[in-house]
């Protein structure tokens, strides 16, 4: 009897060993897995958390291959784009404007890339490309602020001064640089020279208007043609808002190449009348009508055709001043310029100035 109890006894404390024996090794079997399952699952945030070191280091290279393998994780998308920015920045700022136009282009639409991206194109640009572009910028801009200023303003010396100045302060880096194109080179050099002039022009606006008026004319005519060749054989381009006025210019300039083709015939028909003469009338009241006789010999039609004269006394002293005009100046056909004056005259001087005064037609 006393055997069968202790036989029983040690079934049943066999059988409570057993079952903590199952017990234990589930809960280790749990633990496992719960370990497995923690790991798996904290992947992407020992990932994230190893990338944003690198990037804190600055090992953008090497952050942003971690961040692209966490497809979305968090804000890696994001963070990605930056380090691509911070290549292409640090990149750029030691001049590998290829490399940092590649790594730009990748985000074109974050933050300031656009404007690093037109910046990195010109920098691979040449010297005559560049010109070109800054050319190009500084006249549409020049337009836009010419445009939106008033006739009447009182400042308006003071502001097209700065307009000008706008336009050619860019342009000057260039008298430095070696161009590709000698023929652009001498061009580019003529431009600014000639800029230069319609600022020393505005120095006299307000103390001499006729010294302002013909400086300024001669800048604009020399700029005109200077512009026609920027587009003819340098392409110069316009955003299509300014077509319309490049086109004025491109209209100046033939008017002025016209002109250039007639100038030795024109020479000829104020010799002729010159030699022939002016014929002076008094009407015994002390007016005096002088008459200038004309023949257009030169091939073309002049819309409108001015002449000037000043009057002088025996002394040389101009005593006064006048002007006439006809329209339609056909080839061939003679006119009669009249001018009128009260006063004592001994000798005159005539002339046309045509950048002003007429249009070929």
């Amino acid at each position: 009897m006393h055997d069968n109890q202790e036989e029983a006894v040690s079934k049943q404390t066999k059988s409570k060993k057993k079952h903590i024996g199952v017990i234990f090794f589930s809960v280790v079997i749990l633990l496992i897995i719960g370990v497995i399952a923690t790991y798996i699952l904290t992947t992407d945030m020992r990932a994230y958390r190893n990338a944003m070191k690198a990037f804190d280091s600055q090992k953008y290279s090497e952050a942003l291959e971690m961040f692209m393998e966490l497809e979305g994780y968090k804000d890696s998308t994001e963070l990605s784009r930056e380090c691509i920015y911070e290549q292409a920045l640090s990149d750029f700022n030691k001049k590998s404007y290829d490399t940092a136009l590649e790594h730009f282009s990748a985000i074109s639409d974050y933050k300031d890339v656009a404007e690093y991206i037109l910046q990195c194109e010109y920098e691979l640009m040449s010297v005559d490309e560049q010109f070109m572009t800054v050319l190009a910028k500084g006249l549409e801009r020049r337009w836009d602020d010419a445009n939106s200023m008033k006739d009447d303003d009182p400042n308006w010396n003071t502001t097209m001064r700065t307009v000008v100045s706008a336009e050619l302060e860019p342009l000057k880096e260039f008298e430095e640089r070696t161009f590709g194109d000698l023929e652009l080179e001498t061009k580019a050099m003529a431009y600014i020279a000639e800029l230069e002039r319609s600022l020393e022009a505005l120095d006299y606006y307000m103390s001499n208007y006729e010294r302002y008026n013909s400086l300024w004319g001669t800048a604009y005519s020399a700029r005109s043609l200077l512009i026609r060749d920027f587009y003819e054989k340098y392409n110069l381009n316009v955003d299509e808002s300014h077509k319309a006025t490049l086109d004025d210019f491109l209209g100046n300039a033939r008017v002025l190449e016209e002109f250039a083709n007639i100038e030795e015939e024109l020479q000829l028909v104020f010799d002729k009348a010159v030699e022939s003469g002016m014929s002076i009338e008094d009407d015994g009241h002390g007016w005096k009508t002088i008459s200038a006789t004309f023949t257009n010999e030169t091939s073309v039609t002049f819309s409108t055709f001015g002449l000037n004269i000043q009057l002088k006394d025996i002394d040389g002293n101009i005593v006064d001043t006048s002007y006439d005009r006809v329209d339609e100046w056909l080839p061939g056909q003679t006119v009669i310029f009249t001018f009128g004056t009260n006063k004592n005259i001994d000798s005159y001087y005539m002339w046309s100035n045509p950048l002003e005064d007429y249009f070929v037609k």
